[in-house]
């Protein structure tokens, strides 16, 4: 290598610097580049939670009442974080702000802790490519905040896992209300019948993506609307549970 080429890295890699989000720090190179080591240590990782729906803090059953008394139509959430400070924060900039950068961050956090598990684990569902499902916008939504924030994460985290994103297999009907601000039942009624599917034949197994889950009933419904064709077991990749 040439002293010209040595000297055009080294200025490549103090302007390319990553540089924390959060705190403006320098940044770390795993597992979100921008974020530094300090604010990575503190962000709020969901331990402990449901093995079905991930909701957090069920004490000593490894199943919530809730899901025990009326299981849901997905068989699985990952969430590795809770949907506290600065994750909230960090959603928030990236959802309402547009702030596409923070979503990459998000991005690269969440597929950092599916390939941890990943090599942990000989389930199919995880060691197989996944058939992701972004949660779709209605196109009214979509045009008035010019991304999805589900398909941008699925987008991510396709770069650095093997995925297929078929988000074309389904469409949204109903232009929602959305559902911040609303109770359970409220949220539940919300996304009835809110999703079509675009093709008759389905995938055996997809992966539902979205930002975060609070009360589940979005993927609930978009669960449920793809075993009604057919396809057998529904999992849900989310960043943050509430």
């Amino acid at each position: 290598m040439s002293a010209a080429t040595r000297n055009l890295l080294r200025v490549q890699a103090i302007v390319l610097k990553p540089r924390c989000v959060l705190c403006d720090c320098d940044g770390m190179t795993v597992p979100a580049m921008d974020l530094c080591a300090d604010c990575y240590r503190d962000l709020p990782r969901l331990t402990d939670g449901c093995a079905v729906c991930a909701r957090p803090a069920v004490g000593d059953a490894m199943i919530c009442g809730s899901c025990q008394n009326n299981p849901p139509p997905f068989e699985w959430v990952i969430a590795p974080y809770r949907y506290a400070w600065p994750i909230d924060k960090m959603l928030q900039q990236f959802k309402f702000g547009g702030n596409l950068a923070m979503g990459r961050v998000l991005g690269r956090l969440l597929a950092h802790h599916l390939t941890s598990i990943r090599r942990r684990t000989s389930m199919p569902a995880m060691t197989e490519p996944a058939i992701i499902i972004p949660v779709p916008l209605h196109r009214r939504r979509l045009w008035q905040r010019g991304f999805n924030q589900a398909g941008e994460l699925a987008r991510t985290i396709g770069l650095i896992m093997p995925v297929h994103i078929r988000s074309e297999l389904c469409v949204r009907v109903r232009n929602t209300p959305a559902q911040s601000g609303k109770r359970a039942e409220e949220r539940h009624k919300n996304v009835r019948k809110a999703f079509a599917l675009r093709r008759k034949t389905v995938p055996e197994r997809i992966v539902i993506i979205d930002d975060v889950m609070t009360t589940g009933s979005t993927c609930a419904e978009l669960a449920r609307t793809f075993k009604s064709q057919g396809t057998r077991q529904v999992l849900v990749w989310c960043l943050a549970r509430a």
